[in-house]
């Protein structure tokens, strides 16, 4: 009797503990959440902060229009020469990748889904910035493209690895080469599972600030002609850079 009631109490004390430990927790995070919300929602609610372009500090009427468009385009770049390669890569590891080098490439995949955007965006420095000698847009979306490579990879090798086997041997019964069967048949199949694993690299791409710091400044000028200049001079700003430096 006496040893349920001490279990009893032990299991009260714990949960009690626990309990107060998560409001503990929750505490900071909710002052957080008030003190985002106070400051940046009269600035959400107002449109011409999403259609003004920056300002100098002391002007009102700032916007960051010149931040969305320079996380489009950088974004925009990357995702044209990640998606595609990592789709193919997905499905060629989930039909064909049974040998060593297949290894080798989820090997690759996995330490890259890991590593720091910090990391990549040195490396990026370093192949593109210090041998050009003047930052680019160019190199911001070569960092992006290799932080999305991963995620689209695996994602499309797990979603195609689910599609059933009877479905690869219908159009192998038909006589479609095996790589029309994975194109044709088995991709469509799969495509919602690879359609997520490219919005969450996209979403990856969009959140990461630090890559972006292999280019500089930003874009002052909402015109096609001077997005495309300061792209190649890497003077495109986005939107994790400019939050970043209004708030330090």
């Amino acid at each position: 009797m006496r040893h349920n009631l001490w279990r009893r109490f032990s299991s009260s004390f714990a949960m009690g503990v626990m309990y107060t430990l998560t409001v503990l927790a929750l505490v900071p995070l909710g002052l957080v959440l008030w003190f985002t919300i106070a400051k940046g929602l009269p600035a959400v609610t107002n449109l011409e902060f999403f259609v003004n372009s920056q300002r100098p500090s002391g002007i009102p009427g700032s916007g960051i229009a010149n931040a969305i468009v320079g996380s489009a385009i950088i974004v925009g770049l990357a995702s044209i020469a990640a998606i595609p390669i990592g789709v193919l890569s997905g499905v060629y590891l989930a039909e064909y990748g049974a040998g060593r080098w297949a290894g080798w490439v989820r090997l690759a995949s996995d330490v890259l889904v890991g590593a720091p955007s910090i990391a990549l965006g040195l490396f990026a420095y370093a192949l593109i910035v210090v041998p050009q000698h003047h930052f680019s847009g160019t190199a911001a979306s070569l960092a992006l493209s290799i932080l999305m490579l991963p995620v689209v990879i695996r994602t499309t090798e797990s979603a195609v690895g689910l599609i059933p086997n009877g479905l690869r041997e219908s159009g192998l019964a038909l006589g479609l080469p095996r790589w029309r069967v994975s194109l044709q048949l088995i991709l469509p199949a799969a495509a919602p599972g690879v359609i997520t694993g490219a919005l969450l690299a996209v979403a990856r791409a969009l959140g990461a600030a630090a890559p972006d710091r292999t280019r500089k400044t930003a874009l002052r000028f909402l015109s096609l002609r001077t997005m495309y200049r300061m792209c190649r001079a890497g003077k495109l700003n986005n939107r994790p850079s400019s939050v970043k430096r209004k708030t330090t």
